[in-house]
């Protein structure tokens, strides 16, 4: 009789993770992946933030980002742009890219505000999805 062997933890999850990865459109490559997140942003900033966000803002794919960081706003100390950050661990999912997008963009309404996810910005969040904004994303 022939001894089963129990497939490695490791080796599902990967080919799982792999599958995920792959079935999944990507965004083209640079720089059109820019433009696409920038306009992106325009929309979203007309639909949900009535234009009142800034419209120049620095947007791009980051490397550098770990699993545990989807996305980071920052604001640029010689422009005084925002900068959004997005993890490459976002481009298997096109839904997950704009609910992190509209993420950070709640960030850009309430700085100077508030930081963090405390209630404003939940409160933030909640009306976000009260307008639609999560709509077929989740």
């Amino acid at each position: 009789m022939l001894k089963q062997r129990t497939p490695n933890v490791f080796f599902v999850l990967l080919l799982l993770w792999l599958t995920a990865a792959t079935a999944f459109p990507r965004f083209p490559e640079q720089p059109e992946d820019v433009s696409q997140l920038e306009l992106s942003y325009r929309i979203y900033n007309e639909e949900y933030f009535d234009n009142r966000l800034p419209r120049e803002v620095i947007i791009y794919w980051d490397a550098s980002l770990g699993v545990d960081e989807l996305g980071v706003t920052s604001r640029s100390q010689s422009t005084e742009q925002f900068v959004v950050r997005l993890s490459l661990n976002l481009q298997f999912s096109e839904a997950l890219t704009r609910m992190v997008l509209l993420h950070e963009m709640v960030h850009i309404k309430l700085w100077g505000v508030t930081r963090g996810h405390g209630q404003p910005f939940q409160d933030e969040m909640l009306s976000l999805a009260k307008k639609g904004a999560f709509q077929n994303l989740w």
